[in-house]
């Protein structure tokens, strides 16, 4: 099962990704990553949707049942990593955090396919929701994996999500975007204001 699972992108991911990059003109849009994150996301949700699959999959890995944190998460990683052969190590290993790398050039396909480690994120970001809980997430650290060509995938606790991620939209009101969130209402003022003196 586990053998099957960690080649997963072997066989189907090239086709998807060969035809992403002929429709972008010999890159993969934001618009299409965007999409195959967001089917991967639910994919990993459904892969253990059922309490029967948690339940098998946390016994086969001996997590004992009172062990329910982001490390359960992380052995099931790892787990893919040895079935794809890839060197691997867990650089944290904790109840509030575990922190694994892998050789990159073995996750892209040595290099044919750069995207699969951002595919891989989006896929184990949503398994964690239903093996651990909705609480964890699963982030590559894109920094380091340029730096180091080590993907580093980091399972905590954190608010992320999917859709939090789509191109073009910015949910985020922090200090960061606050002048450009002032902007945007000043203009929908003037608009509305406009608007009334016409009525």
């Amino acid at each position: 099962m586990i053998l099957q699972a960690g080649r997963w992108s072997r066989p189907y991911v090239n086709q998807v990704i060969q035809g992403l990059r002929i429709r972008g003109g010999g890159e993969i849009s934001e618009s299409d990553a965007y999409v195959v994150n967001t089917m991967l996301d639910a994919c990993g949700k459904w892969q253990f949707a059922e309490f029967v699959t948690r339940k098998a999959i946390r016994e086969w890995m001996n997590v004992p049942s009172d062990v329910d944190d982001g490390r359960v998460m992380a052995a099931y990683i790892s787990m893919i990593w040895q079935a794809m052969a890839a060197e691997w190590s867990f650089d944290e290993f904790t109840e509030e955090r575990a922190v694994i790398d892998v050789d990159a050039t073995h996750v892209s396909m040595y290099g044919q396919h750069p995207e699969l480690p951002g595919f891989y994120e989006a896929l184990f970001n949503g398994q964690v929701k239903c093996l651990v809980n909705t609480q964890w997430i699963v982030r590559l650290d894109r920094e380091y994996l340029e730096e180091e060509n080590v993907a580093r995938f980091i399972v905590e606790k954190a608010v992320y999500g999917n859709r939090r991620q789509k191109p073009g939209y910015d949910y985020d009101r922090t200090l960061e975007n606050a002048a450009k969130a002032v902007a945007h209402d000043e203009e929908l003022a003037k608009i509305r204001a406009r608007l009334g003196e016409e009525a």
